[in-house]
């Protein structure tokens, strides 16, 4: 029964390496699926909101990039849809709005306010001065892409006026 201890040195000496091996590979695959995250949640806080239904906050403001004004909201246009589902003012406020067309050909259109950002395709960008007049009416209008039938697929928010 006298065997080599140099098999079972070496065979303790394969098994350490391999462990110490996998354990790096583990935890460089997490580390890279962290900062994945954080890159793209750092993206997404740049031109959308998440609106959670009962919420009453508004977005907060967003720099523009042309001119330095302050927008209340930042629209981006995709796939026949829109990012944020609801634009909410008060008669008498003047809201300033960036529409984006991230994806296709979209426009912007609320007809209780005359406002059609006009056509814009991919990577166009429009700033919109909205003013609410003083004797709108409170209550639940719409804001829809008028390009084509994407209204009609769904390409629809809620602009709300509410009560002073």
């Amino acid at each position: 029964m006298n065997k080599n201890p140099l098999i079972y040195i070496l065979a303790l000496a394969i098994i350490v390496i391999g462990g110490y091996l996998g354990y790096q590979a583990f935890n460089d695959e997490e580390e890279k699926e962290d900062s994945d995250t954080a890159q793209v949640d750092e993206r997404n806080d740049e031109v959308t909101t998440t609106v959670t239904p009962g919420e009453t906050n508004l977005p907060s403001p967003l720099e523009g990039e042309f001119d330095g004004t302050i927008f209340d909201f930042a629209v981006t246009m995709s796939n026949n849809e829109f990012d944020i589902p609801m634009i909410a003012a008060e008669p008498g406020d003047t809201i300033n709005v960036l529409v984006i067309s991230e994806q296709g050909s979209h426009s912007f259109v609320i007809d209780e306010l005359n406002v059609d950002t006009g056509i814009l395709t991919a990577g166009e960008r429009k700033e919109l001065s909205i003013t609410i007049p003083e004797d709108m009416a409170p209550g639940t209008y719409e804001f829809y892409c008028g390009v084509g039938n994407h209204r009609a697929q769904g390409m629809i928010g809620e602009f709300v006026v509410t009560q002073l």
